[in-house]
């Protein structure tokens, strides 16, 4: 079986997905881990085939935005879940995960807890 699991470039949910790729992998499957290309050094440090899919990029006026509310935590959480996981990443990520799927055609998809274009792929 062919399982394509998705990730934010952060180790945070990287890392619970991890024992369970390899115990897919023990299992005789071909697993993919599909992320932005920043985060395929982890990916692969990690043993797991890596997939580039989406962006790690935030633009600079958010960048800004994300600072000036640090010391606000609900609003910089808030800013975050709207909107980078809510909108930069899924744009960046479902015409990539598309395309892949496309390609490789998975079998299953695994969704990363924060990989909401998954959803739309």
């Amino acid at each position: 079986m062919r399982v394509l699991v998705t990730t934010t470039p952060t180790y945070g949910s990287f890392h619970p997905i991890v024992p369970l790729a390899r115990a897919l992998i023990i299992a005789g499957h071909d697993v993919r881990v599909a992320g932005p290309e920043p985060f395929r050094a982890a990916v692969e440090a990690a043993g797991l085939s890596f997939a580039p899919a989406g962006s790690a990029e935030i633009p600079p006026d958010l960048i800004a935005e994300l600072a000036a509310a640090r010391p606000n935590a609900p609003l910089r959480s808030r800013l975050m879940l709207t909107r980078v996981m809510m909108g930069i990443q899924p744009r960046a990520i479902v015409p990539d995960l598309r395309a892949l799927m496309d390609r490789w055609e998975p079998d299953v998809l695994l969704r990363g807890h924060l990989v909401y274009g998954a959803y739309i792929a």
